[in-house]
């Protein structure tokens, strides 16, 4: 129920709502009339990529060793810059705008312009950007009006138009005019020259260029134009210079490379062959053919001699040991003889047999013969001879190794001579061809350069691709008809929606029951709605009656008063429709008027009810007293008495009549009361200790939308002029309406 309360008053004014929206989406449509459509068509690039070339081109991947790395921010500048958007306007025919005028707008009309400027010579810079009007009348005479000449110009067409400050020619556009007959020409127009600097800027502020992802080296070139046939035009011829530029940008770098590595390496062929004489020359110069091979050599030659020097001092010195050992011995030779190991060569060993052979016989002879014996002898004697010829043998193998091993030593000393300053040369040769491979790696480079920068002058291509072509648009991206509607729609709906509740809140009204029991202590008695039909208001009242009597509120023969702030709040509806069904129970009623003036007529179906006006009866001043004793005698007579109190803002009795009350009804209407005057009831009962107070609200869910409130105005304004009679009975008896 709370959610529904809060709907009411947007169910209420639902038709400001509805009028609201529509005059919005008018307004929209107007706007959309009258606004000037603008178009955007995209072109997409795919940027090169350095490190890889076409597909299955591994040159083009190699030689483009002169292109930096491509960043795609810096692309996107490049595409902006006023270098680029100035190629591209070069080729363009967007520095003269035409447009028609019309009463509200003006529309550009580029390629559909029934004239065509020509011989066009600007000769004052201050004739630029400034927009000049033009009149063509139905003959065909021009009439020209500049801002910066004071004097009007007329003309006709192909007639040269000479000024100090200008020369120009209109001539009809006959291709258009053939293609389209029915154009019409006489009209009015604006003509603006537009200076380039300007024009940059204009192109430039129309132009967005994004990259698809940040790391997708795709970038979208869209442009912005009241004419679609500029978007797509702009769009592609910008694709194209850019494409064009790097060309161009790579045959000049490619050719200027070209001519640089052709001066290094005529300066780096002289370098070399000066290197390769210094070289040869040194070679000569110390007899070097391959100093490594050479140097090898002499080193196993030298390493050779020095086995063969340690063999020969080897054997040297055993046999010098071998000789001194018989000279300590020689009286003992034959026991010595076992010990020449170191004499061992083929005749020495026969010999060295022989002595044995001999010693042996020798020893068999003196087993036989005495020392004297000559056979003895003779074998001695053999003996001897043949030490004495060993001994001598090796003095004479020692003297040859001598000579051996001193020859080898000299040897030696004049293959190590070879060495001598061997560091020096070693150095010396390997800076000159330390130099001299520095050049050649040098002059091998830039040769290698210089065929790559060839090929890539001659390579008239770009990696850079246009992907998509930009397409002349069929539909203006803004206004968005459809988005620009249903936003004044919503805007609307908001903005009356806001006003509505805005309005209610304002108002304050008490609206429903709970905001009585949000503001008040005071019990809700009863909730009478919005009632029309006579049986409709019979059952209404007949359980409002039975309700009061649970509650203790409708008791025989009390007194019950129904009090209002304010006339038309409800009271005398529920009090007069109270008394009528208490009547019916055949109950005497008492109808006590404090509030009208006027009494209203009491027909045959209301003869149990009594209605008598207090101030005729009573009168002022009263005091509390004779009002309670005259109501008192009233109440003797009668079942109940009820009392319609007088309006609570101006009451002169009226808090006397609900002190001598013994059921106080305060009625409050939804749609009238104010519900800061709720708490006023409250301070009421408090201050005056008022019995048995409770609230009635009128016109409960009471919702009239803003077409009834005006038909329902209308009603009481042609009310207020009948006749007085008229306007009682339709309060009191045919009108059941509760007010």
């Amino acid at each position: 129920m709370e959610n529904l309360r809060l709907f009411k008053p947007f169910f209420r004014g639902f038709p400001i709502i509805i009028l609201s929206i529509t005059l919005g989406v008018f307004l929209a449509k107007k706007y959309l009339r009258y606004a000037t459509p603008m178009f955007e068509s995209t072109a997409k690039i795919r940027l090169a990529d350095v490190k890889e070339g076409t597909s299955s081109a591994n040159l083009f991947k190699d030689f483009d060793v002169f292109a930096n790395a491509n960043k795609i921010g810096a692309e996107v500048e490049v595409l902006k810059s006023p270098i680029l958007i100035n190629k591209a306007l070069d080729s363009l025919d967007f520095d003269i705008s035409i447009f028609r005028l019309g009463q509200i707008r003006k529309n550009e009309l580029y390629h559909d312009s029934p004239i065509v400027i020509r011989n066009l010579e600007v000769r004052d810079e201050s004739i630029y950007d400034k927009p000049m009007h033009l009149s063509i009348n139905y003959d065909h005479q021009i009439r020209l009006e500049i801002p910066t000449i004071d004097t009007v110009i007329t003309s006709v067409m192909d007639s040269v138009i000479e000024l100090a400050q200008i020369r120009l020619t209109f001539c009809l556009n006959e291709a258009l005019i053939a293609v389209k007959p029915e154009i019409s020409i006489a009209d009015n127009y604006e003509l603006i020259l537009h200076s380039r600097q300007k024009l940059i800027r204009s192109v430039s502020k129309n132009l967005d260029i994004t990259s698809i992802e940040k790391d997708i080296p795709i970038l979208r070139i869209s442009y912005t134009s009241p004419v679609a046939e500029k978007t797509a035009i702009m769009a592609n011829r910008l694709t194209e210079t850019y494409v064009n530029d790097f060309i161009e940008a790579k045959y000049m770098a490619a050719n200027t490379t070209v001519s640089f590595l052709d001066q290094q390496l005529r300066e780096m062929s002289g370098q070399l062959s000066a290197a390769e004489r210094a070289i040869e020359s040194y070679r000569d110069e110390e007899n070097i053919i391959n100093l490594r091979q050479e140097t090898e050599t002499d080193l196993r030659k030298i390493a050779q001699l020095k086995i063969q020097q340690a063999n020969i001092k080897l054997s040297l010195e055993a046999l010098d040991s071998l000789d001194r050992y018989i000279r300590q011995g020689s009286d003992k030779f034959l026991e010595l003889a076992p010990n020449f190991q170191a004499y061992n060569d083929m005749l020495s060993t026969e010999m060295m047999k022989n002595i044995k052979l001999l010693q042996n016989e020798r020893t068999e002879l003196l087993r036989r013969y005495t020392p004297e014996n000559e056979k003895v002898k003779v074998v001695e004697e053999k003996i001897k001879n043949i030490s004495t010829y060993v001994v001598e043998g090796i003095h004479n193998s020692r003297a040859d190794m001598a000579i051996k091993y001193d020859q080898i030593t000299r040897e030696i000393e004049e293959a190590e001579k070879v060495f001598i300053n061997l560091p020096t040369k070693e150095k010396k040769l390997t800076i000159l061809n330390r130099d001299f491979n520095l050049k050649e790696q040098i002059y091998n480079f830039l040769h290698e350069k210089r065929t790559e920068a060839q090929i890539a002058r001659a390579a008239n291509i770009s990696f850079h691709r246009i992907i998509a072509e930009a397409e002349i648009p069929n539909t203006p991206v803004s206004p968005n008809r459809i988005l620009i509607i249903l936003t004044s729609a919503m805007l609307s709906l908001l903005l009356s929606t806001t006003f509505i509740y805005l309005v209610h809140m304002l108002k304050g009204k008490v609206n429903d029951a709970y905001t009585i029991e949000k503001n008040s202590l005071i019990p809700v008695a009863t909730l009478t709605p919005w009632l029309q039909k006579n049986n409709k208001i019979d059952q209404h009242f007949q359980k409002m009656a039975l309700d009061l009597g649970i509650k203790g509120l409708l008791k025989p023969g009390s007194i019950i008063t129904f009090s209002s702030f304010n006339k038309n709040e409800g009271k005398t509806f529920n009090a007069w429709n109270m008394a009528q069904t208490l009547a019916r129970r055949n109950k005497k009623i008492l109808l006590i008027n404090a509030n009208e003036k006027e009494l209203p007529i009491i027909s045959e179906a209301d003869k149990n009810i009594k209605l008598i006006s207090l101030e005729k009866e009573m009168e002022l001043p009263v005091d509390q007293e004779s009002l309670e004793q005259k109501i008192q005698n009233w109440k003797t007579q009668y079942d109940y008495v009820v009392i319609i109190n007088e309006n609570i803002r101006q009451a002169i009795l009226g808090i006397m009549l609900m002190k001598i009350s013994d059921s106080n009804l305060f009625v409050l209407d939804s749609r009238k009361t104010a519900a800061k005057w709720i708490t006023e009831v409250d301070a009421l009962q408090a201050e005056y200790q008022l019995p048995a107070v409770n609230f009635i609200l009128n016109r409960f869910g009471y919702n009239p939308n803003i077409v009834k409130q005006i038909l329902h105005t209308a009603v009481k304004l042609v009310s207020h002029f009948l006749p007085a009679k008229t306007q009682r009975e339709s309060v009191f008896s045919a009108s059941k309406v509760p007010v």
